[in-house]
């Protein structure tokens, strides 16, 4: 449900467009997506930072939200390197939250991966602007 309102309120926002189209080589660009984007970047942010975060606060009142939105905002802060647009930083900060979210919940890298992944694959097929 919330990779849907991610999608609906990005386009809303206009930080993406729709288009329909499935990309050229579809499966070797979301295997190497898959390899080289969304498990490196769940084990350095939700794997590491956060998890040694929530480690380090965790005698602290809302220490595992604290963890999520500080990585969060680094997560949104070097995704945006080069962009400008407040939109895309929304909704990167957004997804960022729910993968750390998915990720304190289940206690499992595999969720946020999969979560990540399949925002990979709504984008890149739904959307006219993804990278991959």
């Amino acid at each position: 449900i919330g990779v849907v309102l991610l999608g609906m309120l990005a386009t809303f926002l206009s930080a993406t467009f729709w288009d329909f189209t499935i990309p050229s080589l579809p499966i070797a660009r979301l295997t190497a997506n898959l390899f080289f984007t969304s498990i490196p970047e769940e084990g350095l942010y939700r794997g590491l930072i956060q998890g040694k975060l929530c480690e380090y606060l965790k005698n602290i009142k809302f220490g595992g939200t604290i963890s999520i939105v500080f990585t969060s905002v680094i997560y949104t802060f070097i995704h945006l390197y080069g962009e400008a647009s407040l939109t895309v930083g929304l909704f990167l900060f957004l997804s960022s939250i729910l993968f750390g979210f998915l990720y304190y919940i289940s206690n499992r890298i595999e969720s946020s991966i999969i979560c990540h992944f399949f925002i990979v694959i709504m984008h890149s097929i739904f959307f006219r602007d993804h990278p991959i």
